[in-house]
């Protein structure tokens, strides 16, 4: 789902066009991706064309034909010309239409308004023996669009299909007692839509299941509701007396509920207890490979069959499923937890392992998993590039993993390497900085936005490399 507030902007920048191109590149031929080396070749020796705008705050819709620029409007991406002087817009998700905030919903090219928007902040006041207890705030004409685009929903109006502008749902009576009175939420595959009424069928706006004035919440994939009596299969509206703080395993396999037990969702059958946990917010961390949890207060578990593997849950999985980090304990194999290396840092969420598995970063330190080696003496804002040869640290400089031999500083936060490990991109006080890794040579405010589709900005211009856009 795509959830719009006031003042929201978004800042990527995806596949646009081009009139030149490096020496080496032919618009016949240019059937495969660029590289990172084409754009800053490109960029040198001035074979781009541009598009000036007067800030660095830039979204371009999904379809890749309009451009935002926050302190400017909408731009058409063919010919650059500025076709709206739009404030506030959003982009719906397959670009089709785009939202004025506080005004209404726009279609395209035609960009005219078909569903108005009126956004207003309102008080709710709640009393107690006809005294103010307390003041919460809602919000009037927010915005949010189904993940396929097809449908909107306006908070204190209703959820529409954008095809005919049919008003599908109608929440306008609905009474204001607090912000989540005034809720839509779609499902993943944008077939249902919960309010406070229930959940309604998108196709013809069919009330599905009354959920008595309880705002139920989607799983993941959309194929089941929470609500406070249980979980619905929205399928064939099968419901199991799961009631509670659920989380699914990401196959959608199971429902865990922290302090209660496990269940498989095929048949809502009770697997295994979980026991009591002493945090009043239980969370759950599941392997990549769905094959183990590691469940708040209770510990470290194997799904299918409730083994204990470990009294903490203070952990961190590796991508490949194959080994654990357990706080102040060790770095284990799951497989038969054989205790590999011990650990004594504590695991928290910037603990990460490198994409290969072969390095974990923790607060104080990068540990090498086959030796047990600490490379430095800092871990906590580590970036690991793609490649795993190289691991950039925030205000500090990019070192390279094999001989931690320090390559060049840098100024500010890593923002990421590019997707070759090629470049590194540095973001300090509003200004970019991008540095390439073979030589440390950096390019001030220049950073690529679609490296295949040939797009840098530099600052707040548009800088497009590739062929003639459509």
């Amino acid at each position: 789902m795509v959830r719009l507030t006031a003042g929201l902007v978004i800042w990527i920048l995806i596949a646009l066009s081009g009139t030149e191109y490096p020496s080496h590149i032919h618009p016949e031929r240019h059937t495969t991706s660029l590289t990172t080396d084409d754009l800053i070749m490109a960029y040198e020796a001035g074979h781009y064309r541009d598009i000036q705008t007067n800030g660095k705050w830039l979204t371009v819709s999904p379809d890749k034909v309009y451009l935002y620029a926050h302190e400017d409007g909408i731009y058409r991406l063919g010919d650059g010309a500025l076709i709206a002087p739009f404030d506030n817009a959003v982009f719906s998700p397959d670009g089709r239409y785009v939202v004025q905030l506080g005004d209404g919903i726009y279609c395209l090219p035609a960009l005219k308004r078909i569903i108005p928007t009126n956004y207003e902040n309102i008080a709710i006041n709640h009393y107690v023996d006809d005294s103010l207890e307390h003041r919460t705030w809602a919000i009037l004409g927010d915005v949010q669009f189904s993940d396929n685009g097809e449908y909107v929903a306006v908070t204190g109006d209703g959820v529409y299909r954008l095809i005919d502008q049919q008003k599908i749902v109608d929440t306008s009576a609905q009474e204001i007692t607090d912000s989540k009175s005034l809720e839509v939420e779609f499902n993943a595959d944008s077939s249902a839509a919960s309010t406070i009424d229930g959940i309604f069928q998108l196709s013809d706006g069919k009330l599905l299941f009354q959920t008595g004035d309880y705002f139920a919440r989607f799983s993941p994939d959309g194929s089941y509701a929470l609500t406070r009596l249980g979980i619905i299969r929205l399928s064939d509206g099968e419901m199991f007396d799961i009631v509670g703080d659920i989380s699914f395993t990401p196959d959608m396999q199971y429902a865990v509920l922290p302090g209660d037990g496990v269940y498989r969702l095929s048949d809502g059958q009770r697997l295994y207890d979980l026991p009591q946990f002493a945090t009043a917010f239980a969370r759950s961390v599941y392997s990549p490979d769905n094959q183990y949890m590691a469940v708040s207060s209770n510990g470290l578990y194997r799904i299918r069959d409730g083994r204990k593997l470990s009294e903490s849950s203070n952990v961190v999985f590796s991508p490949d499923s194959l080994h654990v980090a357990i706080g102040s304990d060790g770095i284990y194999r799951l497989s038969d937890m054989r205790k590999l290396l011990d650990l004594t840092a504590y695991i928290d969420s910037s603990s990460h392992f490198s994409g290969d598995g072969a390095y974990l970063a923790v607060s104080d330190a990068i540990i090498h998993i086959v030796n047990g080696k600490k490379l430095f003496n800092k871990g906590s804002s580590a970036t690991f590039s793609p490649n795993n040869e190289y691991v950039a640290f925030n205000d500090d400089g990019v070192y390279r993993l094999s001989d931690q031999h320090k390559l060049f500083a840098i100024n500010g936060g890593v923002h990421g390497f590019s997707p070759d490990s090629a470049y590194v991109s540095v973001y300090d006080r509003n200004n970019w900085m991008l540095y390439r890794i073979r030589d440390g040579r950096s390019y001030p405010n220049l950073r690529f936005l679609d490296v295949s589709a040939g797009i840098m900005a530099d600052g707040n211009t548009v800088l497009i490399v590739g062929p003639n856009h459509p």
